[in-house]
């Protein structure tokens, strides 16, 4: 999960975007998730992969500990939203069956082998990992994942989760775009250096030190730099 910057606050304001319009686009955001949602749920009920009462609305939570589910029930709560391992304390298996327990529906990844969760009845969707888009995760992994899990279960939603920061600055698809070419030119998601990476780069390039540029009367001092840091014409 991510917030806003104060930056992208500013700018969101600069558009027009106050708080109380950025308040009712995550309500607006909220509600077609759970519309979203029910469809899949009943989608997947009518293939028998999930039975959910005709009243069932979903009111999630995200992201939590299983040793909070007491409290989460007692709020209202009825769907828990992403597998929360608690720093590898709690396992997908006890995450789980607490969930069963408190007559949760989920919705979360995968078990390591998604055949597994065949034999769940509350599970309405499975999810790929959180916010691929500024983990830099390819959209080939999600593509394979996609397939592999609808191979085991067609009937089973999948759904993923990207940053709300990204999405505002119309900035998700430039990421995936990059992450695509970088798989494509080399194989792998490695980010491009940044432009200050570049410059300075550039700079430990530029600066000739060198006993022979001093013995031929040239200064082996560096090169005068601007305020900026380039280097500028000796005066």
């Amino acid at each position: 999960m991510r917030y806003l910057t104060s930056i992208e606050t500013a700018d969101l304001a600069k558009r027009g975007c106050d708080k109380t319009e950025r308040n009712a686009r995550r309500f607006l955001a909220g509600a077609v998730a759970g519309v979203a949602l029910m469809a899949g749920a009943n989608w997947a009920s009518a293939a028998g992969a999930v039975s959910t009462p005709d009243s069932y609305f979903p009111i999630g939570v995200w992201s939590q500990p299983l040793n909070t589910f007491d409290k989460w029930q007692s709020r209202g709560i009825n769907t828990v939203i992403n597998y929360e391992p608690y720093g590898g304390q709690d396992s997908i298996d006890a995450w789980s069956n607490a969930a069963n327990a408190h007559s949760f529906y989920q919705v979360r990844t995968p078990r390591p082998n998604p055949a597994d969760d065949l034999k769940e009845t509350r599970l309405l969707a499975w999810m790929h990992s959180d916010e691929p888009d500024i983990h830099k995760t390819s959209p080939t992994v999600l593509t394979n994942e996609y397939n592999a899990w609808k191979a085991i279960d067609p009937a089973k939603p999948v759904l993923v989760n990207f940053s709300g920061g990204e999405l505002l600055n119309h900035t998700t698809s430039k990421i995936f775009i990059r992450s695509q070419a970088g798989a494509g030119r080399t194989g792998s998601t490695t980010a491009r250096p940044s432009p200050i990476a570049r410059r300075k780069e550039w700079q430990s390039k530029a600066i000739p030190i060198s006993p022979a540029a001093s013995r031929s009367g040239r200064s082996s001092r560096p090169a005068p730099r601007s305020s900026r840091g380039f280097p500028t014409a000796a005066a």
